[in-house]
């Protein structure tokens, strides 16, 4: 529809496919990010961003927000961690939404699903560090520790409840 339109003119044809392919991502639960789905083709994220805020508002196409729970499978998978982990994580994000349903919401879904696997880790005595979560997922250490206390904080909410 992009090329049948005539909106290519002028743009990459490299970073809008990156576009186009990041929305298809999120559109069918297996997300990436903008900054890993650019490196393959060695274009900036911010670049793949921009042109995906524009295939959206030509095309008048709607994604859904990204749910960090699809992003747990494909960090616990990159980062080599037991399904356990993976599972006790899923169970982490599905207890935190259903205590604080917005509580986390507008923040990044990949630093939210890294600090639900810092937790799960912690918790089944797993030897992942933030360091090496942070390293393999491309968030901050700060990040995920933010993260982490407000996931914290959420669970313990739901307990006194």
């Amino acid at each position: 529809d992009i090329v049948g339109k005539g909106l290519l003119r002028g743009r990459s044809v490299e970073v809008v496919a990156t576009a186009c392919l990041y929305l298809a991502c999120r559109n069918n639960r297996t997300p990436r990010s903008a900054e890993e789905l650019g490196r393959y083709v060695g274009i900036d994220g911010g670049r793949v961003m921009e042109a995906v805020r524009f295939v959206m508002s030509s095309l008048r196409i709607k994604v859904k927000l990204s749910d960090p729970i699809d992003y747990v499978r494909v960090l616990g998978s990159r980062l080599g961690v037991d399904w356990d982990v993976i599972a006790e994580a899923i169970n982490i994000l599905r207890r935190a939404r259903s205590v604080g349903r917005n509580s986390v919401a507008g923040k990044n879904p990949i630093g939210i699903a890294a600090a639900a696997i810092y937790m799960a880790a912690m918790s089944r005595g797993k030897g992942l560090t933030m360091k090496d979560i942070a390293r393999a997922v491309g968030v901050s250490r700060a990040t995920i520790r933010e993260r982490y206390r407000e996931l914290k904080s959420l669970l313990s909410q739901g307990r006194h409840k």
